[in-house]
């Protein structure tokens, strides 16, 4: 488990923990399951802690995806906010390439397009609660995440 900050350079490298050998897909889990959700944070060592600043105390789960700043839309800039969360909007996202670990071979680089989160196919800018279809679908396809060749 692992929690990613776009503020914090040390959180970007993901580990993978699997025997050496070559790999044709990749499944990673967006959120957290129930079980672990439905944890008490006051229990918990970061990031799971009520100190994470991913926990939503009203509705006692955590947030999955939070995105917070401005965009673009001609003529001006807007307030951009994502705040995702609740059970139904866990995802095991998989990606299919050619992954090879270990044995000497270099470990393998993903991209995260954050830029394809911060654009609606509406325009909508603010978003609270479920995570909604469009973005379930740009996590799930491989430009969203993919390997860099």
């Amino acid at each position: 488990m692992q929690l990613v900050d776009a503020d914090e350079p040390n959180s970007h490298a993901l580990s993978l923990a699997a025997p050496p050998g070559a790999y044709q897909k990749l499944s990673i889990g967006i959120g957290l399951p129930a079980a672990c959700n439905a944890g008490d944070p006051t229990l918990r060592v970061f990031p799971l802690n009520a100190d994470g600043g991913m926990y939503w105390t009203w509705g006692t789960r955590y947030v999955f995806l939070r995105m917070e700043g401005t965009r673009w839309v001609e003529p001006d800039w807007v307030k951009l906010g994502y705040h995702i969360g609740f059970d139904e909007s866990y995802r095991a996202v998989e990606l299919e390439a050619e992954l090879v670990l270990g044995g000497g071979a270099e470990a393998p680089t993903l991209v995260v397009d954050v830029a394809r989160l911060s654009t609606s196919p509406d325009g909508e800018s603010m978003i609270h609660g479920l995570m909604p279809d469009w973005i379930i679908e740009r996590l799930s396809d491989e430009f969203f995440l993919r390997p860099v060749p």
